[in-house]
């Protein structure tokens, strides 16, 4: 699902993974899910994309991608505000 694939596509995976299980029942707790999520407090998810940015730019660092890691200061910056 967070990879963007096709209904069918989904289905298929949760077929091979989990044949024992209902699809129609995990992909209810999957939107389930997601709809908690959507409902989180603003201050955590901004926390949470602070420090995904930073290990981002920490990883751009260290291979030597310096446009992105200038990238993740930028977007760094502009949560900020």
């Amino acid at each position: 699902m967070l990879q963007g694939a096709s209904g069918a596509q989904i289905l298929e995976a949760i077929t091979e993974k989990f044949p024992s299980l209902d699809a129609a029942t995990l992909l209810i707790g999957a939107g389930n899910h997601f709809e908690q999520i959507a409902n989180a407090d603003t201050n955590l998810i901004r926390g949470w994309c602070f420090e995904a940015t930073r290990d981002l730019y920490r990883r751009m660092v260290e291979i030597g991608d310096y446009a992105n890691a200038l990238r993740a200061v930028k977007q760094l910056r502009d949560l900020a505000e």
